[in-house]
């Protein structure tokens, strides 16, 4: 699988355009949209593993729609750069502009939390995800492939 490792500077960072709720520990609410767009059970749960081995400074994201939990992301700072984890959007709430509002609300934090650059990954097949991120100021510093076992 064609992976992408994106960057960009955290100098002046747009806000996000709604309300994003940013909590130190996942709620109950932050693990909903992850599981209605995990495609398997064994999906979610190696990703919510992952994310809890993680140590602070981090932060859980969560915008909704309808005052349901509807986008998620995950960020931690480390050696001055905000990693960007977990983003999911649930089907019935794409395209409407919460991942955005997610990536605006974790660069927020972490310029905040001392981060000077920002990281994330992204399938290169997600060509919407790829146009939102380079739509923030994200620039594709090297590509990689994933292998996954069949």
């Amino acid at each position: 699988m064609p992976t992408l490792v994106m960057t960009r500077t955290l100098g002046h960072t747009q806000p996000p355009d709604r309300p994003v709720t940013l909590d130190d520990e996942p709620t109950d609410s932050f693990w909903t949209p992850l599981r209605l767009a995990a495609p398997s059970l064994e999906d979610f749960a190696e990703r919510a593993d992952i994310v809890m081995r993680t140590t602070a400074p981090r932060t859980f994201a969560i915008a909704r729609l309808n005052h349901q939990p509807a986008a998620i992301g995950f960020g931690d700072v480390t050696d001055n750069k905000l990693g960007l984890y977990l983003m999911r959007t649930a089907p019935n709430a794409r395209r409407q502009g919460l991942a955005r509002d997610i990536v605006r609300a974790l660069c927020g934090w972490g310029a905040g939390n001392g981060a000077q650059s920002a990281y994330l990954q992204v399938e290169a097949s997600n060509e919407a995800a790829v146009a939102l991120y380079a739509a923030d100021g994200f620039e594709t510093a090297y590509s990689y492939t994933y292998w996954v076992k069949d």
